[in-house]
């Protein structure tokens, strides 16, 4: 349950609908267990509001981060805990692969072992929790350099203490940067909801089409709100809306998803060639 809470009166709103749901649960026989619940207040201001709610007389416990669906949210939606937590996760599973095809020498075997149970790790959800600062990004990133270290290792290079760039070496193998994997995946999302594969009324709400009286140089079609700062520049559907404007001239709404994705996956390999 969640509200926007902009005064106290807010907030004994939502304590009298936590007291009807768990009137519903008692009318219908479900048992409520307080001490699985957890309230949090996600908020970037100084001093937001603080309640103490609470359901069937026990005071729901506070905290300052939740896992949902896998995605660790923290009370100022950085996700930096969520970065820290798949980047270690998927680094054990690459040491686990690591120990246990230590012997493999087809790179292909390897690839696939790498892509289905550590790859997977780190892109499940990302449209949602996708870094924006390069901090975040080069962790990400790092994981997937690891292997390549470890898959290319029997190549006979000329110099092993310089080695081609990490882009090179990704195509190589056919691998592609995950960094641009996330893009693609971001703009596919919105993609998705403009061609309506994707049945999510909210996020389509948000997307404004931006139409204007006569053809400019530098048209955007997504209308874009003004943002002041750099974390809501790039927060939540805004930040999708961003991404999807620099690979715009590429979208059709009479072509597969399979051709959309082509077309964004070569841009944004194209822009992280060129650096």
């Amino acid at each position: 349950m969640f509200l926007l809470i902009r005064s106290i009166e807010d907030c004994s709103f939502l304590q009298q609908q936590l007291l009807a749901f768990a009137d519903w649960c008692s009318t219908n026989r479900m048992v409520v267990n307080p001490k699985k619940c957890s309230a949090i207040s996600f908020s970037r201001k100084k001093n937001p509001i603080f309640f103490n709610y609470r359901l069937l007389e026990a005071e729901i416990e506070r905290v300052s981060r939740v896992k949902d669906l896998g995605v660790i949210l923290d009370s100022e939606l950085t996700f930096k805990q969520h970065v820290s937590y798949v980047v270690d996760k998927a680094s054990r599973t690459l040491g686990c692969i690591f120990r246990i095809a230590k012997n493999f020498t087809d790179v292909y075997c390897l690839k696939s072992l790498y892509c289905s149970l550590s790859r997977s790790i780190l892109e499940c959800c990302a449209e949602v929790w996708s870094p924006n600062y390069n901090h975040g990004v080069e962790r990400i990133e790092s994981v997937q350099r690891r292997f390549l270290r470890f898959a290319l290792r029997r190549l006979p290079w000329r110099d092993p203490f310089r080695l081609p760039s990490y882009e090179d070496r990704c195509r190589l193998i056919h691998l592609e940067p995950l960094h641009a994997r996330r893009n693609t995946a971001r703009a596919l999302l919105i993609a998705d909801s403009l061609q309506g594969r994707l049945d999510c009324p909210t996020i389509l709400e948000q997307i404004n089409i931006n139409v204007v009286p006569r053809a400019l140089r530098n048209n955007l079609m997504l209308r874009l709100p003004f943002r002041r700062t750099n974390y809501s520049m790039h927060g939540a559907i805004t930040g999708l809306q961003r991404i999807f404007n620099r690979v715009a001239s590429w979208f059709d709404y009479n072509i597969s998803r399979q051709t959309l994705r082509r077309r964004f996956s070569n841009f944004f390999l194209g822009s992280s060639s060129n650096g």
